[in-house]
């Protein structure tokens, strides 16, 4: 279904003019979600699409960087 409908996946990653926008990126995690809700013709099931990230890691040759963001803890008045 991505081969297929490759151009749209693309221009996920692309401004208005087509022009792809290096710094545009996606969270693995959230990509099968992202392809059903924007490209009508790709259609996946629950599971593939919660798991979309597993299978891009695997088989898809994405090239990706890891990064954990860490939420720093609000400062309370005793430690300040």
């Amino acid at each position: 279904m991505i081969e297929t409908n490759i151009k749209q996946v693309i221009m996920l990653f692309c401004n208005e003019n087509g022009e792809i926008i290096n710094e545009r990126s996606v969270d693995l995690n959230e990509f099968g979600t992202i392809l059903k809700t924007n490209i009508k013709d790709i259609e996946l099931t629950e599971a593939v699409s919660e798991n979309m990230a597993n299978f891009l890691k695997c088989f898809g040759d994405v090239q990706y960087d890891e990064e954990v963001i860490m939420v720093a803890p609000k400062e309370d008045e005793a430690s300040k």
